[in-house]
């Protein structure tokens, strides 16, 4: 872990480093953190983004007390050798900054790395942030890469994505206050949902909490759900007509048997000959085993 000055996330690579010794993960997270300069595509930086923030989730407020203090100073306003509530919530909120920084970094990097730039591409970049907002440093980034490299302006492309984000939020904060039934529900779902569609058309990432959270919402997956939910009522419906289906020749097939049974009885009568009577006999044995 050399040269960790050329990093404006230096002070969370080496709080990860003091963090090591006293883990009993035997992970060097500090190298988690720069595999992120490594990752070839939006998918794997945000798995290694949550992985990160799982891990400041769990960080002791008790271990922080063993590190050296210029490491935990780096990170809050802590001045001392204690560290209380109030330092502790600085420290998480630097650590998440920090690798929020990292991961918007590289999604920058992956659009100027592409071979061609489309304003698809850009609203892609743009939707994936860490927080996709119209005063976000990055979007200036995006519109200058996307001016010179393919001559697109997508200025106001990234101004519509930052405000239909923005109304997301809102309409959805006001949609969870109804149930279905009120009469503002419907009005308040089809909002969001307009929202949300046309967000996801950039191929907007969301996490696990969010994949949850929004999932009565997204229309693509409920129709996922419903066309495999019909797909497997038919599959049980095409069962359940094999079944009759077998049924009736089965019945068929006994009531043929059982009249030649008869037949042969009327012909025959009580004083048939025993070979009759035998083969009657195993029909009827086999009709029984059958059924």
């Amino acid at each position: 872990m050399n040269n960790l000055n050329n990093y404006p996330y230096e002070r969370t690579l080496r709080f990860f480093e003091a963090y090591y010794p006293y883990d009993v993960e035997d992970v060097h997270y500090s190298e988690v953190l720069l595999s992120m300069n490594q990752c070839s595509s939006i998918d794997e930086l945000l798995s290694v983004r949550e992985r990160l923030k799982d891990k400041i989730n769990n960080i002791d407020l008790y271990e922080l007390l063993k590190l050296k203090n210029d490491v935990n100073k780096k990170l809050s306003s802590c001045d001392s050798s204690i560290v209380d509530t109030y330092s502790y919530d600085e420290m998480e909120s630097n650590l998440r900054a920090d690798v929020n920084s990292c991961y918007d970094d590289n999604i920058i990097r992956l659009l100027k790395e592409r071979e061609t730039i489309t304003a698809n591409a850009c609203g892609e970049c743009f939707i994936n942030l860490s927080h996709c907002s119209k005063n976000s440093s990055y979007k200036d980034v995006i519109i200058h890469e996307a001016k010179k490299r393919a001559n697109i302006d997508v200025t106001d492309l990234l101004e519509k994505i930052a405000k239909r984000y923005e109304d997301f939020s809102e309409h959805w904060n006001a949609y969870i206050k109804f149930v279905e039934g009120m009469n503002g529900y419907l009005p308040a779902k089809q909002a969001v949902e307009d929202d949300f569609d046309y967000l996801k058309q950039f191929n907007w990432r969301l996490v696990p909490s969010e994949k949850s959270l929004y999932s009565e919402i997204e229309r693509e997956e409920i129709k996922k759900k419903e066309k495999l939910k019909r797909k497997k009522i038919e599959e049980e419906l095409i069962k359940i007509k094999k079944k009759r289906r077998d049924s009736k020749i089965k019945i068929v097939i006994d009531i043929i048997v059982f009249v030649i049974i008869l037949v042969l009885f009327w012909m025959y009568g009580p004083s048939g000959g025993l070979e009759n009577w035998i083969f009657a006999i195993i029909v009827i044995l086999a009709l029984l085993k059958k059924g």
